[in-house]
């Protein structure tokens, strides 16, 4: 009883190690391991102890820890991994920030200046974040919001070309044009016309 117990201890620290206490993350990760290795236990228990009564004595005390070991390591590899997301670093809260205030100041075209200032961070510090987070610049992520924006318009709404480029915070029309056409290969107007039409579908 003794021999068994110290291998299942054993077994709890070295399977713990192995497996890596984020596999399954945390509370759930140990409890898994202390689970698997009383099982282990409680199948290998009374082989153990007739073949620790036996002539065979101290061979028998290795093959019990083995087997312990051996099957408690088998149980923890079929459980499924459950890796924890990690929680977001204090430059990816600052540019989700950045980008939620943006998006509802579309219309007032704010610069990379005010979206620093509004964050409490220098307009640098912002484009290293931006760099760091979205492997992109300031710029080329908000002038992707402002289309998102104006597409969500076009397919939601009849707003003229005009008046969805000022509430997107296109200068004029033209600019709108271009700076879709840019993106989308293909006119506002075209996109607009091919959106899908019929039962189901509602145009503002």
């Amino acid at each position: 009883m003794t021999i068994s117990l110290i291998g299942f201890a054993i077994v709890l620290l070295i399977a713990y190690w192995w497996l890596g206490a984020g596999a399954l993350g945390g509370f759930l990760h140990f409890a898994c391991v202390v689970i698997a290795g009383a099982i282990a236990f409680a199948a290998w228990e009374p082989v153990a102890y007739l073949l620790i009564a036996g002539p065979m004595g101290g061979y028998a005390k290795g093959v019990s820890l083995l087997g312990i070991f051996i099957v408690s390591l088998l149980v923890l590899r079929k459980l499924p991994q459950m890796k924890q997301p990690l929680p977001p670093s204090p430059a990816e809260k600052v540019v989700d920030a950045a980008c939620t205030w943006y998006t509802t100041r579309l219309a007032d075209r704010p610069s990379v200046q005010d979206v620093a200032r509004e964050v409490h961070v220098s307009p640098s510090t912002l484009r290293r974040m931006f760099q760091e987070t979205r492997r992109q610049t300031p710029l080329k992520i908000f002038s992707r919001l402002r289309l998102e924006a104006a597409m969500q318009l076009l397919a939601e709404s009849n707003l003229k070309l005009e008046d969805v480029a000022s509430a997107c915070g296109y200068s004029c029309a033209s600019d709108f044009c271009r700076s879709f056409h840019a993106e989308m290969k293909r006119t506002p107007a075209a996109w607009r016309r091919d959106l899908p039409t019929g039962p189901g579908y509602v145009r503002r």
